[in-house]
């Protein structure tokens, strides 16, 4: 009896039903543009959208800075003060302090600088009794800001005219780069005479409560909205980071706001 050959029949899976997520596009200013221009729309028209299109690149480059100020401050090290001034001055008083160089301090953050495309210049402006020193604040995408730093020319100084406007030059751009970049030095700085071993507890006491206080302002003023506070724990930020970007922002609670927005979405 000859066997019968088993048939079997392959079966056919069903396909499943794919689910289709059509997308929104939201049209460019350089797609508009075109449009209108295809449309023959008006001289103000195209220049409503011209306007836009500047508002929507001025904002993006902000945020771009924000974002790399941000990384840059919460990477940059505290710079310690390696340089010291000890003199006697014209009133017999001893002059003793130490302090951070302009250069010491350039040479410690110019690769964290490049790395968040940051770059700076230094504008001055002079006047009879005073410099000012001017440093500008770069990002590759085209935000600026601006910070300076006046200080009055010491008459008094162991200097010719034009050595004393040179001293006084340079710490106004010291100052006017930390500020900039929300760069801290390893101490409170102390440039008035330290006398004895009391005087320098005494700074040492006023520094320290200085720092306390700048802390308090910090911890009211975060702990007061609840959405900045979130914020900085989503970014992880810490606490010299938050007055840096405090400071940075003139502690203006809605510039603060809108700028943590803008970062927190990035990172979600």
């Amino acid at each position: 009896m000859a066997r019968q050959k088993k048939e079997t029949t392959d079966l056919v899976p069903v396909k499943k039903q794919r689910q289709i997520q059509t997308k929104t596009e939201i049209a460019s200013p350089e797609t508009l543009i075109q449009m209108a221009m295809k449309q023959g729309a008006s001289f103000e028209t195209i220049k409503e959208i011209l306007d836009l299109k500047e508002r929507i690149e001025r904002q993006g480059a902000e945020k771009k800075f924000r974002e790399a100020m941000s990384k840059f401050q919460a990477e940059c090290p505290v710079i310690i003060k390696s340089s010291s001034v000890d003199y006697d001055s014209k009133k017999g008083s001893r002059v003793k302090y130490n302090y951070a160089s302009l250069d010491k301090i350039i040479a410690a953050v110019k690769g964290l600088l490049g790395k968040n495309e940051l770059s700076y210049t230094f504008t001055t402006q002079q006047s009879e009794n005073s410099v000012t020193a001017i440093c500008h604040a770069f990002h590759s995408a085209g935000h600026t800001e601006s910070t300076f730093f006046t200080i009055p020319i010491d008459p008094a100084a162991f200097m010719n005219a034009a050595q004393k406007v040179a001293s006084a030059l340079t710490y106004s751009k010291r100052y006017a780069f930390c500020n900039a970049f929300g760069i801290l030095t390893g101490d409170e700085d102390d440039d008035a005479n330290q006398l004895t071993s009391e005087d320098e507890k005494k700074k040492k006491q006023e520094a320290d409560q200085k720092a306390q206080e700048a802390l308090d302002k910090l911890h009211t003023f975060v702990d007061g909205n609840e959405y900045i506070k979130k914020a900085f724990q989503i970014l992880e930020y810490t606490e010299r980071a938050q007055w840096a970007f405090c400071e940075g922002n003139k502690w203006n609670q809605e510039t603060i706001k809108n700028h943590l927005n803008l970062l927190v979405e990035k990172k979600a």
